[in-house]
C-alpha cells in the first residue's frame, strides 16, 4: 500500500514555522532528510545527490506560485532552506 502524505502549500500567508515542521517530518519519511541534517558524511556521494535533487524538488513543489517565484534561482536545498527563512522568518517574528 502507498502512503500518500500531503501539506499545504506554503503561501507566504500561513505559518512557515509550522511549514517547516511538516516539511522536516515528510522529507523524513521519504527518506531524504539527509541533505538538510547533519548525516551528511554518512552517506555516499551518488546517494546524496538523488536526496538533494529529491528533496529540492519536493520543497519547491510545496510552495505556492509566488512564494516559488521569488526562491526558484536557489539550486541546492540549503541555499533554498536558507533563502526561504531569510524571507519569512522575519515576517512571521513582525506579526
Amino acid at each position: 500500500m502507498v502512503n500518500t502524505i500531503k501539506i499545504e502549500k506554503f503561501t507566504g500567508k500561513n505559518s512557515f514555522n509550522l511549514w517547516c515542521i511538516k516539511m522536516q517530518a515528510l522529507l523524513k519519511e521519504q527518506g531524504i532528510w539527509a541533505p538538510l541534517s547533519e548525516q551528511l558524511s554518512k552517506i555516499g556521494k551518488p546517494m546524496l545527490e538523488l536526496q538533494e535533487e529529491k528533496t529540492h524538488s519536493l520543497i519547491l513543489l510545496s510552495l505556492s506560485d509566488k512564494v516559488l517565484y521569488e526562491v526558484c534561482k536557489e539550486l541546492t536545498v540549503v541555499r533554498l532552506s536558507h533563502k526561504l527563512k531569510k524571507l519569512f522568518i522575519m515576517k512571521s517574528i513582525s506579526h
